[in-house]
């Protein structure tokens, strides 16, 4: 399971609807992921002798370039989306696309050559910048442009190169887009680019501090005295609605009121400066979703209490914490003297909500990514739970032995279990349940779409499968369930844990290794004695290995380029 400042269009890899094959005129016919139909390939590697093709990628936005790399005799080459040869496969790597001499996958506009001689830069027209005498390149500064969706509906970034770093033996150095040695300073130069702000002060006179903005029209002003001193400033208005006397200020976008903090406490103040709080505060917080904002507040007593968007109180200062989501608060009162640790679950008017059932504990979990809190309520009687919808309705008996969203549960484990510090970084998939101790799957609105029929289900790192198991003779048999289309891709029939490797699963029966494909195809027999390592070099490119002993490639469309000798 499991955030960038500049935003930009997606680009997905569309592409081509013209089944014609013509060099230089007509478009060649791929399916939505980029890989082409199998007349279009076969065609290619007949005409140029190919091994095998990856994807063809959107690379460029501006002007917009769709690329695949190619295979022949263990060297690279790329061509276009009209099967034009950008480079020939001549190539031990190509950097540039996808793939990027580091750990981030990208795509750069201009390609980093190796061949028997060393590394070169090229542009993305295949034309040469440099010769081959570098012993290593690497992309060093770059802007940011554009991206596009990876088939596997990951965003991958689309740079514009300006500056590379060389190796020459044990001098390094760096080139501009040129080929040219420049003097940089790494260091300086990232410094700046971490310091730099906006040349005009967004339009907010300077003499009054320095502007970051809050929205269109609000910026927050700091001084530049070195008091390190905040206010705010309108824009529409043209003067400051609070004043640079704050030890610091903070715009909340969902309840839309400002607060600021002076040596005495913290003060909420409405969006054209008007006093909300008349008593100072110790912090401010905001609650809820936008139809129904709220804000949280905490004394000075460090006790918590709940208003409404215009600052109405809704509950009292009663609450020790005060846990936030989307469209319900879990208010928490400590034990004290006699008095039991409690729980209260509320509505987003501050109003408890109730449940006619006798039930030891109230399980509120949220699941937190950009201003989303989504919750999962649940309550427990003993060792068994009930379910709360999202609405705030019990809607079952206390039947199941557990129950776990998908948010919760880390990949690739031994064992179906919650981390407790762990939230994912988009909304909740599915969720996971143990009844009668066998285990099954529902949807959001906790509809089973899996029956509890399995022994194990392991969550995989490759969405949206997960790895489902069966007892049989007193061991575990491991298959793959595919919980988007609803589907057993992969029958339980595997002696250990299935393993994913980018689109692959590999597998383990008697002792031999095999692969198969998300679409649960056996596409390397299970004959190997090692577990095998695939390594993603393109999109729709694979180099396969066991132990360090090649294998050879697979390509876009699951065919195997074996190593010689």
């Amino acid at each position: 399971m499991k955030k960038s400042i500049l935003t930009a269009q997606l680009i997905l890899p569309a592409l081509i609807t013209l089944s014609v094959f013509s060099y230089g005129q007509k478009k060649l016919e791929t399916d939505k992921a980029g890989i082409l139909v199998q007349t279009e390939y076969s065609k290619l590697r007949k005409a140029n002798g190919y091994d095998g093709i990856s994807q063809f990628d959107t690379i460029s936005k501006n002007p917009v370039l769709v690329y695949a790399v190619t295979l022949k005799n263990k060297k690279f080459g790329v061509i276009d989306i009209y099967g034009k040869e950008i480079l020939k496969p001549d190539y031990e790597e190509i950097a540039g696309m996808y793939f990027t001499n580091s750990a981030l996958s990208a795509y750069h506009d201009h390609f980093l050559l190796k061949n028997e001689q060393g590394w070169a830069i090229s542009d993305y027209k295949g034309k040469l910048i440099t010769p081959f005498i570098y012993d290593m390149l690497t992309y060093e500064e770059y802007d940011h442009v554009g991206r596009r969706l990876s088939p596997e509906k990951w965003p991958l970034p689309i740079y514009k190169d300006s500056i590379f770093k060389a190796r020459k033996k044990e001098d390094y150095i760096y080139l501009n887009i040129k080929g040219e040695k420049i003097q940089y300073s790494q260091r300086d130069n990232r410094l700046q680019f971490r310091t730099k702000a906006s040349p005009d002060n967004y339009g907010v006179p300077k003499s009054l501090g320095s502007a970051k903005p809050f929205t269109d029209n609000l910026f927050q002003i700091q001084s530049t005295d070195g008091k390190s001193l905040s206010g705010v400033y309108d824009k529409t208005l043209k003067k400051m609605i609070l004043p640079v006397e704050f030890n610091y200020v903070a715009f909340w976008n969902k309840a839309l009121f400002l607060s600021a903090n002076r040596d005495n406490g913290t003060y909420a103040y409405d969006l054209k400066g008007n006093l909300l709080s008349k008593e100072p505060m110790s912090y401010f917080s905001q609650a809820g979703n936008e139809k129904t904002p709220v804000i949280l507040a905490t004394n000075k007593s460090k006790k918590y209490a709940v208003f409404s968007k215009n600052f109405k109180p809704l509950t009292e200062f009663i609450y020790d914490y005060i846990k936030p989501s989307n469209y319900f608060l879990n208010g928490t009162i400590e034990a004290s003297g006699t008095q039991e640790r409690k729980t209260v679950l509320m509505n987003l008017e501050g109003k408890p909500i109730k449940f006619n059932v006798d039930y030891d504990q109230l399980r509120f979990k949220t699941n937190e990514f950009d201003d989303v809190a989504e919750a999962f309520i649940s309550l427990r009687k003993k060792d068994k739970f009930a379910i709360v919808n999202h609405q705030g309705k019990l809607i079952s008996d206390f039947v199941y032995d557990e129950i776990l969203p998908e948010c919760f549960v880390a990949s690739d484990k031994f064992s179906l279990y919650e981390e407790r510090l762990m939230s994912a970084n988009h909304p909740n998939r599915f969720i996971y349940f143990k009844k009668d101790n066998k285990y099954g799957i529902m949807d959001n609105d906790y509809k089973v779409i899996l029956n509890n029929t399995y022994d194990m289900i392991i969550e995989s790192i490759l969405d949206p499968y997960v790895y489902i198991a069966k007892d049989s003779s007193g061991k575990k048999k491991w298959g793959v369930y595919n919980v988007g289309e609803r589907k057993e891709i992969i029958s339980p029939q595997f002696d250990t844990q299935i393993k994913s490797s980018d689109q692959f699963f590999i597998v383990n029966r008697n002792g031999k290794y095999g692969v198969y494909n998300t679409q649960g195809k056996e596409v390397l027999p299970i004959i190997y004695d090692h577990e095998i390592s695939i390594d993603k070099r393109y999109n729709g490119m694979y180099y396969l290995s066991q132990y360090g002993t090649p294998i050879g490639y697979m390509d876009s469309l699951g065919n195997l380029i074996k190593s010689t000798p």
